[in-house]
């Protein structure tokens, strides 16, 4: 047997986390984890992202996200890879080698509330955009145009 020498004095019971979903609206959030896996149907690929608030009075709290991007649907593999490069553009980047240089980035996850028949009310992110925690990337520019002649009729 463990001793522990656990003594509960001092801890507010009654000063329990609120369970179930945040209230709609729109976060900020860290992303913490990301995995790529096959799609139930194992006809195509989605990312799973989790991620933490960092902020309001909801910091800490997890959301998951789910983004399909690839599915014998071309729609909705265009959807999903739209969602996707949302996500990644929100995060600063332009292209990625792997999920894993998402994580550490915060963004901003706009968040719904929906019924879930099987598990009741339960958060959705619907889309991830650039958070005011982080710039947008910066767009490269073209040099500025010399004086004289337009370029397509040198």
């Amino acid at each position: 047997m463990v001793e522990l020498n656990f003594n509960i004095e001092g801890i507010d019971l009654n000063n329990r986390p609120k369970a179930g979903p945040i209230p709609a609206g729109q976060y900020n959030v860290r992303i913490e984890e990301t995995d790529v896996m096959a799609l139930k149907s194992s006809q195509g690929h989605r990312v799973s992202i989790e991620t933490v608030l960092v902020d309001s009075q909801y910091e800490g709290r997890r959301l998951w996200a789910s983004i399909t991007l690839q599915h014998p649907s071309e729609k909705v593999t265009e959807i999903g890879q739209r969602q996707f490069a949302e996500l990644v553009n929100a995060c600063g980047l332009v292209k990625i080698s792997d999920t894993s240089e998402l994580h550490g980035k915060v963004v901003k996850a706009a968040v719904s509330v929906r019924n879930d028949p099987e598990y009741g009310e339960r958060n959705d992110v619907k889309y991830f955009t650039h958070s005011e925690a982080m710039a947008p990337p910066a767009l490269t520019q073209a040099a500025p145009a010399q004086k004289g002649a337009a370029p397509w009729l040198k």
